[in-house]
């Protein structure tokens, strides 16, 4: 069998078990959701600790959600589903998914966008990104996480901005589209940004193509990571 052969059956092998273990993490996340509804008062030590566990499981099904995708896109599977859109609309509904759990860890989650912004773009790819970032967040925010969306120029600007202590240096992401790199202190990979920098780049207009940047100008200092849509 051939090198290029055998690499091709692997990526498949891979895509396929990463496909079979979100199903199963999709099934444990959903139990983990229905089992904190059940919670009384008096067990809030255990409602933090169900919190945590729902948190990393969510970061892991983000994750492989994101190898999935970047999958599809290397084998130019992915077709941009781009339609019109509110936009304060899709960030309520994305920040409605996190604000519970935020705020059991004392995080407040807030949406600043104009009711009137519509754009097109891929709902799916746009709000995954939102949705890493925002799990992102909550690990290293120390109180506040803001979702924001403005005009800015011929595109769209929609931004996580957050209190923390902001990104690391290796981190990151300017307008010179160099890939994020990985933080060896953190054990981070940057797969969350290079996710994003894809999904961004299959947004095309006459306007010019989709990017990502980050900096640490979020609340103040904090992380703040921006996603330009075309």
């Amino acid at each position: 069998m051939s090198e290029s052969k055998s690499a091709l059956d692997f990526s498949l092998v891979l895509a396929s078990t990463v496909h079979d273990i979100k199903n199963s993490l999709s099934m444990l996340l959903n139990g983990l959701d229905e089992m904190s509804t059940q919670w009384q008062p008096q067990e809030e030590a255990c409602g933090a600790q169900l919190s945590r566990l729902r948190y990393e499981g969510r970061r892991i099904n983000d994750q492989l959600i994101q190898l999935l995708v970047l999958y599809r896109i290397g084998e130019q599977h992915y077709s941009p589903n781009m339609q019109e859109y509110a936009v304060s609309e899709c960030l309520e509904e994305c920040v409605l998914e996190h604000q519970d759990w935020l705020a059991l860890k004392g995080i407040a989650l807030s949406v600043d966008c104009d009711e009137s912004l519509h754009w097109c773009f891929d709902r799916e790819l746009v709000m995954g990104v939102v949705a890493t970032v925002i799990n992102n967040a909550y690990k290293h925010a120390r109180d506040s996480v803001c979702v924001s969306a403005r005009r800015d120029g011929d595109g769209l600007a929609i931004s996580v901005v957050d209190n923390g202590a902001g990104y690391p240096t290796p981190m990151l992401h300017g307008d010179d589209l160099q890939a994020p790199g990985i933080d060896l202190k953190s054990g981070g990979t940057g797969l969350g940004l290079h996710f994003a920098a894809a999904a961004a780049a299959l947004h095309r207009s006459r306007h010019g193509v989709g990017r990502i940047t980050t900096d640490n100008l979020g609340l103040d200092g904090g992380g703040r990571f921006t996603l330009y849509l075309p």
